[in-house]
């Protein structure tokens, strides 16, 4: 009675977008209990696990129709979990999960942008997740491409905590981890392990695949990823590189040889929007010009 949420999908050429309005009279985010400790009844001590808290996580398998996978032995699934978090730093943490966003060590570098507003009755909460995070490895050929027509697999499990303190016992479970977990496609808290419980998502309107192909990417840092001036470039090859900034179709927008390791490239004429960083032809990155 006193959890509730509404969630929208949206979706353009990069990214997905997911927004949730939540009704809970109490956020307890990561940042609040992740150095929480306890004792246990055998007298050792436990700390609070990242999953222990108010989180949303998403659920996308973008594999052919029939297709079904169990916990553990995720291909095509990926299990991405979001910390709603007042905070001004929400990429303090990884992004955890299953599949290949086990660990996304950072979330802002990739593009994945988070906003958590408290409302009257709980908050609102914001991602954009780029396609790169959730989409399969480059190597899986078959996977769903998110394009017009296609549809994949897709869930949401929100989980509530509502107890601030621990404590200090094992057993006492109800202060220090999450009482609830709302599944969206069905009401079994184990869906997450089981694809076959998920929904289904249809893409529909134009669409770009324009994926960064991961198998293609180079040791290139490229920084910031949401940038007003500059965007800097490291770890380039000592020979000649060609840097190129294109937009989402692919056209040439800025183009720099450089012969440095590094490199400073002035964007402040770009437009704003979204553009690919390529280096010798590999896309490296992608940017977002404010």
């Amino acid at each position: 009675a006193d959890y509730g949420m509404t969630f929208k999908v949206a979706y353009d050429a990069a990214n997905m977008y997911f927004f949730a309005d939540v009704t809970d009279e109490s956020l307890i985010s990561w940042s609040q209990v992740k150095d929480q400790t306890f004792t246990k009844t055998d007298g050792t001590i436990g700390a609070t696990t990242p999953y222990q808290c108010d989180n949303i996580e998403l659920y996308t398998l973008f594999a052919p129709a029939g297709t079904v996978e169990g916990p553990w032995s995720l291909t095509y699934a990926s299990q991405l979990r979001m910390w709603p978090d007042l905070t001004p730093t929400p990429f303090s943490e990884k992004i955890t999960g299953g599949g290949w966003s086990s660990a996304i060590e950072d979330p802002g570098a990739l593009g994945y942008v988070t906003k958590t507003v408290k409302t009257a009755t709980g908050y609102t909460f914001e991602a954009r997740i780029p396609f790169t995070v959730i989409l399969p490895p480059s190597d899986i050929t078959d996977a769903v491409q998110p394009v017009n027509g296609n549809s994949i697999f897709f869930d949401v499990n929100p989980a509530d905590r509502d107890v601030l303190d621990i404590g200090p016992a094992e057993s006492d479970k109800a202060g220090r981890e999450r009482e609830l977990i709302a599944s969206w496609s069905s009401d079994w808290s184990r869906d997450w392990g089981f694809t076959d419980y998920y929904g289904v998502a249809t893409f529909k309107g134009k669409i770009l695949n324009v994926g960064i192909d991961k198998s293609k990417t180079t040791s290139v840092k490229v920084y910031p990823t949401v940038c007003t001036n500059y965007v800097k470039l490291e770890n380039l090859s000592d020979a000649t590189s060609v840097i190129k900034i294109c937009n989402l179709a692919g056209q040439n927008i800025l183009s720099q040889n450089v012969q440095n390791s590094y490199v400073n490239l002035n964007v402040e004429n770009l437009k704003s929007g979204m553009y690919l960083v390529t280096v010798n032809g590999k896309v490296v990155s992608k940017i977002i010009k404010k």
